[in-house]
């Protein structure tokens, strides 16, 4: 028996064969081309298909209420269709008489090159959103597809690295878990992957051997650890001490209408990124929705949504949940979350810049818009504000006064609206902890962004992966500027929440309901566990 430690990407345990995926090697196509125009037309055709391969993509990741992913492939198919790509691929073949699949090979790395060199892991991982993009146009060039029949019917994916488009075409049903060489916790796989709740993890210092393939692994993220052909002793501790991942669904209660709230008065809510999330067994899970990421709706489009599309979502969600509370998060575009109709200028420190509130106040018009589909959607169901990136009490009074505009214009309209709708903050700066009991005067509840507060505290960028291990959510000064929040909210009587990763770590659990956090808001494939986990825990 082997085994490697690693960093868990995405958290869960799995015991199951290994499948060694070795990716496709494209031949490096040197061949001069005579008939350039007919070449390029190959190319034109290929990049059509690959289009639409990626649109398929796309409305599967729709069809599976996951907005998240569904954003990585349009972004993809911007990637694509961007004039700039097709045109050096063109001017390649057509000056050089390089081979179609020479070209694309060339331009993809070039690309993926520039984004290499830019400081944040997030537009880093562009680089391999390219050579996807690549490999997907030469296998259209090549008439050649991915092949996984070798795949068992369960298995753990090991690999020294993987594009999101593999992992897009393996069989959901089979993949138990994933082991690379090389990703990050920011990258496209990852999301990919916890949006499947599939186990992640990342094992540089593992020795990949193909024949591998087939001997039984087990993989842990509590210890962030693969065995190798793991032993029946091992199997079995893990088997007793894990709950491993599964689909959803299949780990709720059976009492569809059992609330996940514990007798001792927790409250345990989403994370959600598309109203779609919500099925009926989700509701029936939950105590609401703690954070509806709505910046969602705008990553990767490249119109401005309208203000009617906006109200549809909003309503659904509302009316789904019923008497349930849907906390909606204003627009948060900036940093590692963009908006091509936006044209934002490009920053050096985009974490520093203009985010959250600050670009509310800059596109007032958009934060209007959203505003009033918000309310508008409010008399549909119970529905709260939440307001990101509030560093001073003035940018939460002025929040409040456009906030008020918008009810005053609602009114003369006669469109109804909950006139009592409760506002909250985001608490995810050092700024907002050391003034929280003067926002807590005029905020009606706080939701605290744990992922940010940390990176702020601690001045690491949560998105270097050079700096992975400087980052750690329960850093002695996070824990401070977590405890000195939940004081404020407590003498001032206010509601209080946590919704970033550090919500759903079970090994942190007990710390906060020491500190006074009641309501913890997580992603859905973590719901099972954390309801076991507030019911140890002691008030």
């Amino acid at each position: 028996m082997r085994v490697y430690s690693g960093k868990c990407l995405v958290e869960g345990a799995a015991i199951a064969p290994i499948f060694v995926y070795r990716p496709p090697q494209w031949e490096d196509c040197q061949t001069v081309v005579a008939d350039t125009q007919q070449e390029c037309e190959r190319y034109r055709s290929a990049s059509e298909k690959a289009a639409k391969a990626l649109q398929e993509r796309y409305t599967k990741a729709l069809q599976s209420n996951s907005e998240e992913q569904a954003a990585i492939f349009e972004a993809q198919q911007m990637m694509l269709e961007d004039e700039d790509f097709s045109e050096q691929i063109q001017t390649l073949i057509t000056e050089d008489h390089r081979s179609a699949v020479s070209a694309v090979m060339e331009t993809a790395e070039s690309f993926a090159q520039i984004f290499l060199q830019m400081d944040s892991d997030i537009m880093k991982s562009k680089a391999a959103d390219m050579r996807d993009i690549a490999s997907l146009v030469i296998r259209f060039l090549q008439d050649r597809q991915l092949i996984f029949d070798s795949m068992p019917a369960q298995c753990i994916v090991l690999a020294e690295r993987l594009l999101p488009g593999e992992l897009a075409e393996m069989d959901s049903r089979k993949v138990l878990g994933i082991v690379l060489k090389e990703s990050s916790a920011h990258s496209h796989l990852a999301v990919l992957a916890a949006g499947r709740k599939l186990p992640f993890l990342l094992c540089p210092d593992m020795d990949l051997q193909d024949y591998w393939t087939g001997q039984v692994a087990g993989m842990d993220s509590a210890q962030a650890k693969l065995w190798i052909d793991i032993s029946l002793e091992t199997a079995e501790s893990l088997r007793r001490n894990y709950r491993f991942t599964e689909p959803f669904a299949s780990t709720l209660p059976q009492k569809q209408d059992t609330q996940m709230a514990t007798a001792e008065g927790f409250k345990l809510c989403l994370n959600i990124g598309h109203p779609k999330e919500l099925t009926s067994e989700v509701i029936a899970a939950c105590d609401g929705v703690g954070v509806f990421r709505s910046e969602f709706q705008f990553i990767g489009k490249s119109q401005e949504p309208d203000e009617e599309s906006l109200f549809e979502d909003y309503r659904y969600a509302a009316e789904a949940l019923k008497s349930k509370t849907l906390v909606i998060r204003t627009i948060d575009i900036g940093a590692d979350k963009q908006a091509a109709f936006l044209h934002l200028p490009p920053e050096e420190n985009p974490a520093l810049g203009c985010r959250g509130i600050r670009l509310c106040f800059e596109r007032k018009d958009l934060f209007i818009k959203q505003l009033r589909a918000i309310l508008r959607a409010s008399a549909y169901g119970k529905i709260a504000l939440l307001l990101p990136m509030i560093c001073q009490v003035d940018e939460l009074l002025r929040s409040k006064a456009i906030l008020e505009e918008v009810k005053k214009s609602l009114r003369s309209e006669d469109i109804p609206f909950d006139e009592n709708i409760a506002l909250g903050v985001m608490i995810e700066t050092p700024a907002a902890v050391l003034i929280a009991d003067e926002l807590a005067r005029e905020a009606d509840f706080f939701s605290v962004g744990s992922n940010d507060l940390t990176q702020y505290c601690l001045a690491v960028d949560r998105d270097n992966r050079q700096m992975e291990s400087y980052y750690d959510a329960q850093h002695p000064a996070v824990m401070k500027l977590l405890k000195m929040t939940a004081q404020a909210a407590s003498d001032a009587s206010i509601g209080l929440c946590i919704c970033g990763e550090l919500a759903r770590v079970s090994s942190a659990t007990q710390i906060l309901v020491d500190m006074g956090y009641r309501q913890f808001s997580v992603s859905p494939a973590f719901i099972p566990l954390m309801k076991e986990t507030l019911a140890l825990c002691k008030r």
